[in-house]
């Protein structure tokens, strides 16, 4: 007999579709640093990864945001970036039942 856990579809829906987004170790990394600090810069993201580029911030931002695992707020010329975190939670409450 398979000793598998047995998912709710109705219940992780909406997580299992979040997945595909937390992929890449770096977008984990980055909402890793946002739940820590509720809200950070741009610069800030610039400040914690010094080896990227702002391109590939700005992409990575980008893949969460367009994913709705991030807020953003635009204050002059000067963006700052929130988790989700009711969302983040759940996708991780599904990730920890495989591990």
């Amino acid at each position: 007999m398979n000793s598998y856990p047995l998912l709710d579809a109705n219940k992780t829906n909406d997580a299992l579709l979040h997945l595909k987004s937390l992929a890449h170790p770096t977008r984990v990394k980055f909402l890793n640093l946002l739940l820590k600090s509720e809200q950070l810069t741009f610069n800030d993201f610039q400040i914690a990864f010094p080896d990227f580029n702002k391109e590939l911030i700005s992409k990575h931002l980008n893949v969460l945001f367009n994913d709705n695992l991030i807020e953003k707020d635009t204050f002059g010329k000067e963006v700052t970036y929130q988790a989700q975190q009711e969302k983040i939670e759940k996708i991780w409450d599904l990730v920890r039942q495989f591990s």
